[in-house]
C-alpha cells in the first residue's frame, strides 16, 4: 500500500466524530476498506450507534487476536490550534483527535493485515482484529466481543493502545461507586428537625476511605509497585446555604490490583456503609457503576519476546538527542514508569483497557501485551503523533503478523 493511502486511512478515521459513540459509522468505514482489500471482516451493531468490527486473516490455530477501540474522548475546540477532527501534518507529527488514542493504532493494524494478507500471510494461524466500541467509558464493545466468545479461542492478545516503544503487561482494575445520602432538609437556625445529608456523605466517605486503605495499604502490586489507589472525584450537594441539605450524591474512583481484587474492595464498601447506616439517621446507599478487573499478563511471554526483537531496530534508529532522552525520562516519572534509551522494557502501568472485558476469565498470566503508537498527549488538545513512529508501527506489526506463526517458541 502507499504512503498516501495509509495517510488516507488515518485521515478518514480521524474525521469521523467517535466521542462517546457513532462507532457504526467507524466500523462502517472499515468494512469498506477491508472490502476493498477482500480482508473477511463484519460490523457488528451494538445499541444505538454503536457497533464493533471484527476482521480475519488466516486461517486455524494458533489465533492472535489484535484490538482496539473506535471511540474517543471530547474536545475543547478553543483549546485546539487546528481542527480537532482534520488530520493536520505540521513538524514530522499527525494532529487530530484520537492521532495517539488510538486511531493511529486502529489504522497500523488494519493497513498491516491488509499487506500481510497480500503477502499470503500468516500462513499457518490467524490474526483477528477486535474493534471495540465504548472503550473510553463503559467498555460495552469488549464486554460484548466477550460474551460473542470472540476470545474463547485466542492464544494471545495485543492492544494497540498507546505505548511508545514500551510494552505494558500488567495494568491496575477500576471500581466506580456513586454513592448517595439522604437526609431531611430544614431551617439551618433548626438544624436538630433534619438531616444534614451533605455531613453523612463526608462522614461516610471518609469511614469507606479508612477502611479501604487500612485493608489494602501493605498490599502491593510487585510490578506496579502500588497498593490500592482511593480517589474521591465529584461531590454534589445542598440547594442554599441556610438550608440543611436532604440530599448529597459523590462519585469515587478506586484504582484496584491483581493482589487484592474488585470484589474484596466493594465487600469493604458494603460493609461500611452498612455499618454506617445502623448507627446514624438518615440513609446512604450506593452503586457500583464501573467494575474493570486488574490485567496481570505474563512479563515472559512469547508474544512479549517476539515484539522486542522486531521492534528493536525500529526503536534505536530513533538516535534520540541527549535534550530528547530527557524529555521521555522526565515523561516516564511523570507516569511513574521506567525507562531505558537502548532497549524496549515491558513494564505494568496504572490505568485501565477492554482487557478487563476480553481477559475476564483470564486475568493473570495471560499471553498479552499493550503496545501501540503514541505518546504523553492522549486526552489533551492537539494531541499528536509522530508520523514516522506511525509508519514504523505498520511495519512492526506487518512483521509481526507473519514472525508470530513462524518462529521458534524457544527464540
Amino acid at each position: 500500500m502507499e504512503k498516501a493511502e495509509k495517510v488516507q486511512i488515518l485521515r478518514d478515521l480521524v474525521s469521523i466524530n467517535t466521542v462517546g459513540g457513532n462507532e457504526l459509522e467507524a466500523a462502517q468505514y472499515l468494512k469498506s476498506v477491508f472490502d476493498k482489500y477482500g480482508v473477511k471482516n463484519e460490523v457488528r451493531p451494538l445499541q444505538g450507534n454503536r457497533a464493533n468490527l471484527v476482521a480475519e486473516i488466516g486461517s486455524g490455530k494458533p489465533i492472535l487476536v489484535v484490538s482496539g477501540h473506535l471511540d474517543v474522548v471530547a474536545v475543547n475546540e478553543q483549546e485546539w490550534q487546528n481542527d480537532p477532527f482534520t488530520l493536520t501534518e505540521k513538524d514530522g507529527q499527525f494532529y487530530g483527535r484520537g492521532t495517539a488514542d488510538m486511531k493511529s493504532g486502529m489504522a497500523a493494524f488494519v493497513i498491516a493485515m491488509i499487506e500481510a494478507q497480500q503477502a499470503q500471510q500468516p500462513q499457518h494461524g490467524t490474526v483477528r482484529l477486535l474493534a471495540t466500541a465504548d472503550e473510553e467509558v463503559g467498555e460495552i464493545g469488549a464486554a460484548a466481543f466477550y460474551e460473542d466468545g470472540a476470545m474463547k479461542d485466542a492464544d494471545a492478545l495485543l492492544l494497540g493502545e498507546p505505548t511508545g516503544y514500551l510494552l505494558v503487561h500488567t495494568h491496575t482494575g477500576a471500581v466506580d461507586l456513586q454513592i448517595q445520602a439522604h437526609g431531611q432538609a430544614a431551617h439551618s437556625s433548626r438544624p436538630q428537625t433534619g438531616v444534614n445529608a451533605v455531613e453523612n456523605l463526608i462522614e461516610v466517605l471518609d469511614l469507606i476511605k479508612n477502611n479501604v486503605l487500612k485493608k489494602t495499604q501493605y498490599t502491593i502490586s510487585p510490578v506496579l509497585k502500588k497498593p490500592t489507589l482511593f480517589n474521591i472525584d465529584c461531590f454534589h450537594g445542598g440547594e442554599q446555604v441556610n438550608t440543611i441539605p436532604s440530599a448529597a450524591e459523590a462519585e469515587v474512583n478506586i484504582r484496584t490490583i491483581s493482589e487484592y481484587p474488585n470484589d474484596q474492595i466493594i465487600d469493604i464498601v458494603n460493609k461500611s456503609i452498612a455499618a454506617y447506616n445502623e448507627l446514624n439517621k438518615g440513609q446512604i446507599t450506593y452503586k457500583v457503576t464501573t467494575n474493570l478487573i486488574p490485567i496481570s499478563g505474563n512479563p515472559d511471554s512469547r508474544l512479549i519476546k517476539l515484539i522486542q526483537k522486531i521492534a528493536q531496530p525500529y526503536y534505536q534508529a530513533l538516535n534520540d538527542t541527549p535534550a530528547k532522552i530527557q524529555q521521555h525520562q522526565h515523561a516516564a516519572e511523570l507516569m511513574g514508569v521506567p525507562y531505558a534509551a537502548d532497549k524496549i522494557l515491558a513494564i505494568g502501568a496504572m490505568g485501565g483497557t477492554d482487557a478487563s472485558k476480553l481477559l475476564y476469565d483470564r486475568p493473570r498470566g495471560a499471553d498479552y501485551v499493550i503496545f501501540g503508537p503514541g505518546n504523553e498527549t492522549p486526552h489533551q488538545s492537539n494531541e499528536h503523533i509522530s508520523q514516522q513512529m506511525f509508519f514504523d508501527f505498520i511495519d512492526i506489526y506487518r512483521q509481526l503478523f507473519t514472525d508470530y506463526f513462524v518462529s521458534d517458541p524457544k527464540a
